[in-house]
């Protein structure tokens, strides 16, 4: 759909032109999926061309990303579904009865697909698109350990990382990493938090639902 990857590229392009109108100078990034589990959705070779676009009309730098809220557990995988916090926290769902619940306990892990690896699996699409262009290249999924990040930059696979989840349970992870008080982010990618959004502010759960 949307014909050639230039015609699709558009409306990139245009929101692009006018952003960079209105801040002058100032960096734009653009956060980029990469490839989706969508039937005609966007694969890494064709994201390689979009991404030379993105540096051909002076985009400052490239977040890459993935999939789509139809893929189920893509962009934010974890190890089970979090259903817990579905039944908890919003309210169409909370209000079920027993029965129902139990229904949809056995019937939602044939119907929502969960991706593998759960760990850095941007990392080679970001690498792929980093030989590609000349621009910041930024990587982020399920990327908590000190050790990984190290070596995601040191053998230039992407110029920098970042991280949602790992902040959400320990805003100052960076200083425990300078600081040596932990190699690793506490987080276990049970994806409450996203879940209690629809309940409340952004907080941790850790796979507890009170």
């Amino acid at each position: 759909m949307g014909g050639s990857i230039e015609n699709r590229f558009r409306i990139l392009g245009e929101i692009y032109r006018g952003a960079r109108q209105r801040v002058g100078s100032y960096p734009i990034l653009v956060k980029l999926n990469a490839y989706d589990a969508q039937r005609n959705g966007i694969r890494l070779n064709e994201t390689l061309i979009v991404a030379s676009m993105l540096e051909g009309v002076g985009c400052s730098g490239i977040e890459v990303s993935c999939g789509t809220f139809e893929d189920g557990m893509n962009t934010i995988r974890g190890p089970n579904l979090p259903l817990d916090a579905v039944f908890a926290f919003i309210p169409k769902h909370r209000d079920l009865s027993f029965l129902k619940k139990k229904a949809l306990t056995l019937v939602a892990p044939l119907l929502i697909k969960r991706h593998r690896p759960l760990e850095n699996y941007n990392v080679p699409a970001a690498e792929a698109i980093k030989r590609r262009v000349r621009i910041p290249v930024i990587v982020v999924g399920g990327i908590k350990r000190l050790k990984d990040i190290e070596d995601i930059i040191t053998q230039g696979r992407a110029d920098y990382v970042s991280m949602s989840r790992p902040f959400i349970i320990e805003p100052d992870l960076v200083n425990k990493f300078q600081s040596g008080q932990a190699g690793a982010s506490r987080c276990i990618s049970c994806n409450y938090c996203f879940i209690g959004l629809g309940a409340g502010p952004l907080r941790c759960y850790y796979g507890r639902t009170k």
